[in-house]
């Protein structure tokens, strides 16, 4: 009986040692505001629209917490994203849906096809056979071929585009996340309850080796 209440008497110096700790490290007056974004994605502007979410400066922190794979075109990518004020939040929401943010990844994708049209020139001038015998890893026709390819596909999007016919993105849904609660006693207890375990193992270890020394 006494060993238990001994443990319980740790357990709860512990705890407050902790929650002590805990208060000082984290402000109680700094709440953040959160939110979890469903993004509907063409999917050929996928790579370009993380790094303006992540380095948006309405943005504090942000994890993507699932990208979706393409169905029909389109992809759904999953954000949770804190900001450090309301203001802030409201701010990036207008922005998901401003032009500045439509013509941004309209611009990184024309300088990617614009890249890959100087990449198949840059081909058709290298092949020539006076040519050819001077240059290693030339790119096989085959993987000049699916470029093409790849470049009227973009095409069609960039005329797709222009005509209003296809989204780049769209928003499929938001709500917001709610702060946990008395987070600070709820996380002291859960860090004391570790720690505790541990206390208690290390304890029953030492008396184990004590049992072990007396023998």
């Amino acid at each position: 009986m006494n060993l238990r209440i001994n443990l319980l008497v740790q357990f709860f110096i512990l705890n407050i040692i902790i929650f002590g700790i805990v208060s000082i490290l984290i402000k109680k007056n700094n709440p953040t505001y959160a939110k979890y974004y469903v993004i509907n994605e063409k999917c050929e502007f996928s790579e370009f629209i993380p790094k303006y979410i992540e380095k948006n400066k309405f943005v504090r922190e942000s994890w993507n917490r699932y990208h979706g794979t393409c169905n029909k075109g389109i992809r759904s990518s999953n954000w949770d994203i804190i900001f450090n004020t309301i203001t802030d939040m409201k701010n990036f929401d207008k922005f998901l849906f401003s032009d500045e943010f439509h013509k941004k990844l309209y611009q990184d994708f024309k300088w990617k096809v614009q890249d890959l049209n100087e990449s198949v020139e840059y081909y058709n001038i290298l092949k020539s056979p006076k040519v050819m015998t001077l240059v290693k890893d030339l790119p096989s026709s085959e993987e000049i071929d699916l470029i093409i390819k790849e470049l009227e596909n973009f095409e069609e999007i960039i005329n797709g585009i222009d005509k209003g016919i296809i989204k780049i993105v769209s928003l499929k849904s938001s709500k917001k996340i709610n702060q946990i609660k008395n987070f600070n006693l709820k996380f002291s207890i859960y860090l004391s309850i570790n720690f505790f375990v541990i206390l208690i193992l290390i304890i029953f270890l030492f008396k184990r080796r004590q049992l072990g020394f007396y023998r």
